[in-house]
């Protein structure tokens, strides 16, 4: 894709932020249908700066877009794809009534599947930061919802893809805490004034959402069996608590778990 496309898809993704984050016609957005026309954009090719650049810009307009819902909103939107603002006073009886009948007005918004699969993808193959901690992020607020879970009751490839993606996260983590690791990042570190905790903290925030999202799983009375049985060594020891120094937050994600 040409580089002034994307520079002009990236804006694009700025104004929705700014409307998701910050204004009153945030519902309006999210009922139009504009937010389908950005997915196929994750499956862009160009220049591997650009396009990862580009993913993450995607990835923190849908997760920003998560937050602003409730679970109960978020079934009912990806779910039925409503036409009417789900944060109404008559919600319930909007879902019960208008919402479902009148599906000739409603307008179809982007399907819950292709975003978790787009998640998935930049989980495993997204090379940034930025990237990966956007996509843990939306991940685990996908798992929240009821009718996510049960799409993997049946679909053991993607409950498979889900638990291989998270347990990659876990390696990768790993990686990050090894002393090696942390001697490579401190030219980085002190090139960019930004402190000796930098890593430490992202590193920590991203073991946060990637131990969030194993909760999800294992909540699930439906899940539970099977999600326990696939959990990383990882999990089941001291590692990640011996990797950040006894650290007491994770040491509390870790006996949550």
């Amino acid at each position: 894709m040409d580089g002034i496309v994307q520079q002009i898809i990236r804006s694009i993704i700025g104004i929705f932020q700014e409307v998701i984050m910050h204004g009153e016609h945030r519902y309006d957005l999210f009922n139009s249908g504009l937010l389908t026309y950005l997915l196929p954009y994750f499956n862009v090719n160009g220049q591997a700066f650009d396009v990862e650049h580009l993913h993450a810009g995607l990835l923190g307009l849908y997760a920003t877009m998560s937050s602003k819902f409730t679970l109960d909103d978020m079934e009912a939107f990806f779910s039925f794809s409503y036409g009417h603002p789900p944060h109404s006073d008559n919600f319930n009886e909007t879902n019960n009534e208008e919402g479902i009948t009148n599906r000739n007005d409603i307008i179809d918004c982007f399907s819950l599947e292709d975003l978790l699969t787009h998640t998935l993808y930049a989980l495993l193959q997204g090379a940034g930061q930025a990237s990966k901690h956007m996509a843990l992020m939306l991940l685990s607020r996908l798992l929240k919802l009821k009718q996510q879970r049960a799409r993997l009751y049946t679909n053991h490839g993607l409950f498979n893809q889900v638990i291989w993606n998270l347990t990659h996260i876990m390696r990768y983590i790993s990686h990050r805490m090894t002393p090696e690791f942390q001697a490579e990042s401190m030219r980085e570190i002190r090139l960019s004034n930004r402190g000796e905790q930098t890593i430490f903290t992202q590193t920590k925030r991203l073991l946060q959402f990637t131990i969030e999202c194993f909760e999800q799983l294992i909540i699930d009375p439906v899940l539970c069996h099977k999600s326990t049985s696939f959990l990383p060594v990882e999990l089941r020891s001291n590692h990640f608590v011996e990797l950040f120094l006894q650290d007491e937050g994770v040491r509390g994600w870790l006996e949550t778990i």
